[in-house]
């Protein structure tokens, strides 16, 4: 089995992690093993969140997957005693530990998830300056850097959020091939992946537009009927706008020629969160809680077709345009709050169980400009101030849906 080396640069970092595949360590170029499966454990929690402060709460339920030692504190200090041991403080690594929390410290190359995510940025960087070449290629050496399953546990909430990461810089990296003109293997890639995500709508994006920009515009339809029966059958939602949109100018024999919406069914999906304040050791991991759960929250809207409006301390604002009763909001707010259960928290919403959420969705006819405003879209009048009211009266943990009529 080849070792995951650190990548070529000005410098080799004296400890290197790899944890998007079954944990692997060097020291100085050289492997080295990592006795004990709690001492693994301790060391792969840390480095799937470097240079982030670890609760010990959270390391304790990584570690002893709900059953801790009588004295799990002092036993966790042991622990990073042994790895002290055998990985010991350096430039580029240093591991802190106090009672509240843990912290690995480190040099940007020295573990492979933030190379990965260096490698990401400067892809999607690439592809929005308009070299989708480039982009795909940064993307590709990404990926590469996930070599079978990751270190997590599955049952980790970290296991199924490295999962989406992957995937997402996979579709990411299909847009920058098909950009770039690498048709044919966008569509035979795309296919074998549509079929093993069959509800992931952006794959079934990308392939259609990859069939539409190879002139196979009825194969592009054909893909949307299978998402959109997929769709139904499962959550009982249609496919999102963007999506509609591209079978709308596949249908009609004058591509790209604009249609006026009109009004339309939208929705507002307003969040309020409590608790990080209380929760907190500062300010600094305050700020740090809120920003995961605005995080997670985001990405959960996206996945249901909306886009974040607003962020305000606790309250957090998403628009989904085109979504008649609702739905699409409710999906989003439904899978939110399941991430952030108590039997599997995903690792956005730490502090899961004492951070209150709840939730309201108002639904109803608005213009579309109203939805759709560039990079900050907006939303004002009645339903703002319905769902404002209508979320002031929820209860944690609850989502309350009203319509505008």
């Amino acid at each position: 089995m080849d070792v995951v080396r650190p990548p070529v640069g000005a410098g080799e970092p004296a400890v290197f992690v790899a944890v998007l595949r079954p944990l692997e360590v060097l020291v100085g170029g050289r492997p080295v093993k990592v006795p004990g499966r709690t001492r693994r454990a301790l060391l792969t929690a840390l480095a799937l969140h470097p240079n982030r402060p670890v609760a010990t709460a959270d390391l304790v339920d990584r570690i002893w997957t709900g059953r801790p030692p009588r004295r799990a504190g002092l036993t966790l200090r042991n622990l990073a005693s042994g790895l002290r041991a055998r990985l010991p403080d350096g430039p580029g690594w240093r591991l802190v530990v106090t009672d509240a929390y843990a912290e690995l410290a480190v040099a940007p190359d020295a573990v492979d998830l933030l190379v990965a995510r260096r490698l990401a940025a400067h892809g999607r960087a690439a592809a929005r300056a308009g070299r989708p070449a480039e982009a795909a290629v940064l993307m590709r050496r990404a990926l590469g850097l996930w070599q079978g399953r990751p270190a997590a546990d599955p049952a980790w909430p970290e296991f199924a959020a490295l999962v989406e990461e992957r995937l997402t810089l996979l579709e990411d990296r299909l847009d920058a091939d098909r950009a770039a003109g690498r048709l044919d293997e966008v569509i035979d890639e795309a296919m074998g992946l549509v079929v093993a995500e069959p509800l992931r709508e952006r794959l079934h994006l990308i392939l259609m537009q990859a069939l539409r920009d190879a002139g196979r515009p009825g194969e592009a339809r054909a893909v949307y009927d299978q998402l959109r029966g997929t769709l139904a059958d499962s959550w009982g939602i249609d496919p999102g706008p963007e999506l509609q949109a591209l079978w709308r100018s596949l249908a009609d024999p004058v591509v790209g020629r604009p249609a006026d919406p009109g009004p339309q069914d939208a929705s507002v999906l307003m969040f309020r969160l409590r608790g990080f304040a209380e929760v907190a050791a500062g300010p600094e991991e305050e700020a740090a809680l809120r920003d995961g759960w605005v995080g997670g929250i985001s990405r959960h809207v996206e996945h249901a077709a909306g886009r974040l409006a607003l962020v305000l301390g606790g309250t957090v604002v998403a628009l989904f345009p085109d979504d008649p009763g609702g739905r699409r909001a409710q999906h989003a707010a439904t899978a939110v709050r399941q991430a952030a259960g108590a039997a599997g928290p995903d690792p956005a919403f730490r502090a899961a169980g004492r951070v209150t959420c709840c939730a309201a969705v108002v639904s109803g006819p608005a213009p579309t400009s109203e939805l759709l405003g560039g990079d900050a879209p907006t939303l004002v009048g009645v339903a703002l101030d319905r769902c404002a009211a209508v979320l002031a009266a929820a209860r944690p943990g609850e989502i309350v849906v009203v319509g505008t009529r």
